[in-house]
Formats: C-alpha cells, structure tokens, sequence
C-alpha cells in the first residue's frame, strides 16, 4: 500500500502543474455558501449596536453577489502569513538512477498551495508554481496521521474557520459603519 502511495505522489508531481484557478475552483467546490457565515458571533467590547440576527443579515448581504469561489481566492491572497511558526515544507525525492527531484512549500493556507518547484528562493518564479492539490493529498496519505504536517496538508477545516472570521469581521465593520457608537 506504501508503495501505491509513494507512485501516486510521483504520478502527482509528474502531471502537468495546476494553475491557481484551477485549485481555487476545486477547493470552493467543497465549501458550501453556509459554511461563510458563522453559527455564533463574538462578543466584542463595547458591544456592536447590532445583535445576531442583525449581523447574520448583514454577512448574508456581504455574500450576495460573492461566489465562494471569491472567498476562497481572497483566503489565498497573494502569499499572505498569520501563524508565528512559519512552515517550510521540502519534498526531497531520491529515483534509483540517482535523479532527485525537490519540491517545496511555505504557504500556511489549506493544503500547502502552492508548491514549488526546486529549493527555496526568496522570490519565488511564479512559473515555477504548482497549485496541484493531488500532490498534497498525495503527500498527506504517506505522512503520520498523527503529524502536525497531516493536518496542514488538508487545512479546509480551518480554512472555513478563516472564511468565516472574514465574513463576522466584514459584517461588524458594516453594523459600525451603520450605526456608530
């Protein structure tokens, strides 16, 4: 089974790379609108002039007009960073005939998009970019589920949680902008 793996994950990085659009596409694919606009808001102090219902209408109006394919895009950003650990992720791959291949990563979004061809340079060549999603769920199959790194192979829960702060902080600014204190 290993090794269906490790020939998936070769299979992975020897397709054609994914373009940006391609990735956002099947990644919004998997996220409903509902899945946007939280459950529950937080609490802020001095409280909003506006309670939930009030914010939940507002998101709601946030959305329209928005595909989820846009907030998923706008998540990815242009190489934006939040978590203090900054991940670095390098794939290095050793064939028999003593060819190697190295791949890397230092996105903090959902599935480590994108990942780029050869080691690490500052200023990463855009042509050089793969978005692949199969090269991460390729990756995430070989690595211990118990790993930090299987976790951020996947990121869509936390993804949605993301999502969902953008749309709760949008709707917050707008009950503000609506009603100041």
């Amino acid at each position: 089974m290993r090794s269906t793996a490790v020939a998936q994950l070769l299979a992975a990085l020897q397709e054609r790379p994914w373009l940006r659009e391609r990735a956002m596409r099947e990644i919004a694919g998997g996220v409903r609108r509902s899945e946007l606009i939280p459950a529950t808001f937080w609490t802020t102090w001095p409280p909003l002039a506006c309670d939930a219902d009030e914010l939940r209408a507002l998101a709601r109006s946030r959305l329209r007009g928005r595909s989820v394919r846009d907030e998923v895009d706008a998540y990815y950003g242009t190489g934006m960073r939040w978590t203090d650990d900054d991940p670095y992720v390098q794939l290095r791959i050793l064939h028999r005939q003593g060819r190697e291949q190295r791949w890397h990563s230092t996105a903090q979004h959902a599935m480590l998009v994108p990942w780029v061809a050869g080691d690490y340079a500052p200023m990463e060549a855009p042509d050089r970019q793969n978005w692949s999603l199969s090269v991460s769920r390729t990756l995430r199959a070989l690595v211990p589920v118990d790993a930090h790194l299987h976790a951020r192979l996947d990121g869509l829960p936390s993804m949605r949680a993301r999502l969902q702060d953008y749309t709760q902080y949008a709707a917050a600014r707008e009950c503000e902008r609506l009603r100041p204190r």
